[in-house]
């Protein structure tokens, strides 16, 4: 995970002196939260927001349905019993 620096006005992420942008991709990146704040104070930002990042190879799981990681492993392991207590509970 990765640190970026957000403005809590405008909600636009650091990415050098003077410039920001409207997406995280594209800005300044720290490896840890008390470097970023370290950074804020040696360069007077202030407002400033440190947020963590999620990798870009992360991103699909969050477009997942909660339950269709966890039960699509549960099903390969344990076939028929499964698929018939999810009819009975519903979630098939």
């Amino acid at each position: 995970m990765k640190i970026v620096l957000r403005h809590k006005v405008t909600g636009h992420y650091y990415q050098s002196p003077g410039k920001w942008v409207r997406r995280a991709d594209n800005a300044l990146t720290f490896d840890a939260v008390d470097v970023a704040r370290k950074f804020c104070r040696v360069n007077h930002l202030a407002e400033i927001q440190a947020v963590h990042r999620l990798a870009p190879y992360l991103m699909p799981l969050l477009h997942e349905s909660r339950h269709s990681i966890w039960e699509g492993w549960v099903g390969e392991r344990f076939g028929k019993w499964y698929s018939r207590g999810a009819s009975i509970f519903g979630r098939n």
